[in-house]
């Protein structure tokens, strides 16, 4: 590769991943400042409350490095809290819903292991664009018109409601809180996230459910991916606790049903559909707590398993779904390659949309409502409040150990994935 590549959502997002390429960083620099950038422009995607998952791959190595960057739960989260009050799921709000945000441990794990630059460099178009201005776009005023009702007398977001009325499309805001937290992250690092302001609005935001000492340690883990060789490529993705395992399962399901290669023909669409059904409806049993799993990870890329599901489709009927996949959720998704051939495929959010109704009051960003995933059916993988639905990242593709960029077949999936549990 001769020259950069950047994808992601926001033209401010991506023009901020640019300019970190454009002063000598790396794809992971880009990806930093491009993710950093995203979440201040478009909060109803991403944000520094949320969390955080990573694939990073070099020409020449036999896979890629994979960061999972999801937060636990509180100390003090107890599904017995909601139990004892009669619920059978965790009420959007809940502070239950809110778990550890993992994005700020990305952003400094992927710094310190591949980084060019310093954090601080990379954060500051993040920190201008929240300082300087920016225009709102319409997804922006879309999303907090709607959520007025539960965000306008927020703190947290009180930049999305000047004199109390919804920001409209075209208005230039700034978000003079959140861009004093990103400045305290580039000078003085994560402790001068989670021991400082921002960690006692956590604290504060949630009741206590989750401590100070919770947020002592990193929650961002450097683990190792699965893969599986579908179309002819190594397809790679982030183990459980995340649901990416479903983009090269369903892909390889796809291919052993034979599908007709005519993209116009209804046959490959209901192929494909059903090579997802055949694996999606187990999701919410197989996808918990990396130390909860039912079915430990790399089998649920086995082939064997893989064969069964696709002789389970039906070519001329659909599927039926067993249970309620509730709640659709957002995110923020991007991919970057520098000129080395060094490719990130990395996704951020705070899961439903901007997130909880809970934010981090004097800090200018919302927590996410991860906990919104919880199982209270005694039993399950992620029942005892320890657990939680979460987001992950893209499947990249490679050929002879080179990422697959630029082409439609190697980052079109965007998947999910399920919380973790707190630390003992």
């Amino acid at each position: 590769m001769t020259s950069n590549a950047v994808s992601t959502p926001h033209h401010l997002s991506a023009e901020a991943g640019r300019r970190a390429l454009s002063n000598g960083g790396n794809s992971t620099d880009a990806a930093i400042a491009a993710m950093a950038a995203q979440g201040v422009v478009a909060p109803e995607t991403s944000g520094i409350g949320g969390d955080l998952f990573a694939l990073i791959h070099q020409p020449g190595w036999e896979k890629p490095r994979a960061l999972n960057a999801s937060g636990r739960s509180g100390s003090n989260a107890r599904a017995a809290i909601l139990l004892d009050a009669d619920e059978t799921e965790v009420p959007r709000d809940h502070p239950l819903t809110v778990t550890i945000p993992g994005c700020i441990d990305g952003f400094v794990a992927i710094s310190d292991e591949f980084g060019a630059l310093s954090l601080g460099d990379v954060l500051a178009p993040a920190i201008e664009l929240a300082r300087s201005g920016f225009e709102v776009s319409a997804e922006l005023a879309s999303a907090f018109g709607r959520m007025a009702g539960v965000y306008r007398n927020n703190r947290a977001v009180s930049d999305f409601y000047p004199g109390e009325r919804p920001v409209a499309r075209g208005d230039v805001i700034t978000r003079l809180d959140l861009a004093a937290t990103l400045e305290s992250v580039a000078s003085q690092g994560r402790d001068s996230f989670f021991r400082g302001r921002a960690g006692e609005d956590i604290v504060e935001a949630v009741g206590g459910l989750i401590t100070l000492e919770d947020m002592e340690s990193s929650q961002a883990e450097w683990i190792d991916p699965i893969g599986i060789d579908v179309a002819g490529l190594e397809a790679w993705t982030i183990p459980p606790n995340s649901q990416g395992y479903l983009g090269p399962a369903t892909l390889s399901v796809f291919e052993m049903l034979a599908p007709p290669e005519d993209p116009e023909n209804p046959l490959r669409n209901h192929l494909l559909i059903e090579a997802y059904r055949s694996l999606a409806w187990e999701r919410n049993d197989l996808v918990a707590d990396p130390y909860h799993l039912a079915l430990p990870a790399d089998l649920l890329l086995d082939r064997d398993r893989l064969e069964r599901a696709a002789a389970s489709v039906s070519i001329s009927r659909s599927g039926v779904w067993p249970q309620n996949m509730g709640t659709t959720s957002g995110t923020a998704y991007l991919c970057i390659a520098d000129s080395s051939g060094m490719a990130v495929s990395l996704i951020q959010s705070n899961y439903r949309g901007a997130g909880s109704p809970f934010g981090a009051a004097r800090s200018g960003f919302l927590l996410q409502d991860r906990g919104g995933g919880f199982s209270l059916t005694p039993g399950h993988p992620n029942d005892s409040g320890e657990t939680a639905i979460a987001h992950a990242v893209a499947n990249p593709l490679d050929r002879r150990h080179q990422p697959e960029m630029g082409t439609r077949h190697a980052w079109w999936l965007n998947s999910t994935a399920v919380g973790r549990s707190s630390r003992s």
